[in-house]
């Protein structure tokens, strides 16, 4: 069997009833049902962009790279393609999603890059709260998607429209002021995270990341305890081991092979940290 391209494997067959009319395309809709019909429990990696928002009660918390979000009533959620995530949910909650490409836009819409936008890059913003108002009047773009997810003609400018409203609500000012060093720390913690996205494959060592920053590793640990709970360490591990999960679970692609792509040159030092922090051997963890 031909391993799938990594950076092609994405939500769509996980989320899109095989039996339904739903075509693969550049765009589709999943909302609560949809994610407890797929029971995802592992992590996945995304190829489309992603605009989401809960409507209700409690839904436990998303897990985006090495930050945790909680997830409740006003959530608005954005993720973008290549990101690797994990939701831990019963899915009770009622909320929607939209996903799509850039391909959705070419014949309708001039875009400026989606990749600029900061909500859909693995260091970003992922999860903010809105207000009742802003809530409702996001549910409104979501049901008129709904009315008219089926006509090609219509869908891009909805979505267009969802999209924008999404950029609104990231440009809203903070409610509150925040301490200088309390900016600087999620300052700091912002670009630890865009770097490690950018080399976790080549480079494991605090130093490396603490050097680029300009600042030395026991401050790098010190300012991500504070902002994140976790050490450099613990995230530069959590990292690999949610790439590694996704890997196993979303390819078939051997222990070996995914090993070699996080940049061990030796699976069975691989397998020991995976197992060390998950319990299970990588390959029960694929097979189970």
């Amino acid at each position: 069997m031909k391993k799938p391209a990594i950076e092609t494997v994405d939500l769509f067959t996980h989320l899109v009833d095989p039996n339904s009319s739903t075509r693969r395309s550049s765009f589709f809709l999943a909302n609560q049902d949809s994610y407890r019909a797929a029971n995802l429990e592992f992590p996945f990696r995304n190829s489309f962009y992603g605009i989401g928002i809960t409507y209700s009660g409690y839904s436990g918390h998303v897990q985006i790279g090495s930050a945790t979000y909680p997830v409740q009533k006003g959530s608005l959620i954005t993720i973008g393609p290549g990101t690797v995530s994990k939701w831990a949910t019963d899915y009770t909650s009622e909320h929607d999603t939209v996903f799509f490409t850039e391909e959705l836009f070419h014949r309708t819409i001039k875009l400026t890059d989606l990749t600029r936008l900061s909500f859909f890059k693995p260091a970003g913003r992922h999860v903010i709260m809105l207000e009742q108002e802003t809530q409702d009047r996001m549910k409104l773009l979501f049901d008129a998607v709904k009315s008219f997810q089926t006509d090609d003609a219509i869908i891009p400018g909805l979505v267009y429209a969802i999209l924008q409203f999404a950029i609104q609500c990231h440009n809203q000012p903070r409610p509150t002021a925040q301490p200088v060093n309390a900016t600087r720390y999620e300052a700091i913690t912002q670009e630890f995270t865009t770097l490690l996205t950018q080399h976790f494959r080549n480079h494991r060592t605090v130093h490396f990341y603490a050097d680029n920053l300009h600042i030395t590793p026991k401050y790098l640990s010190e300012v991500l305890q504070q902002t994140t709970g976790k050490t450099a360490k613990e995230h530069i591990t959590e990292f690999l081991v949610i790439e590694a999960k996704s890997l196993l679970k979303q390819t078939d692609m051997t222990v070996q092979e995914i090993a070699s792509w996080l940049g061990y040159t030796d699976a069975s030092y691989f397998t020991r940290l995976f197992k060390q922090q998950v319990s299970v051997s990588p390959l029960a963890y694929k097979q189970a």
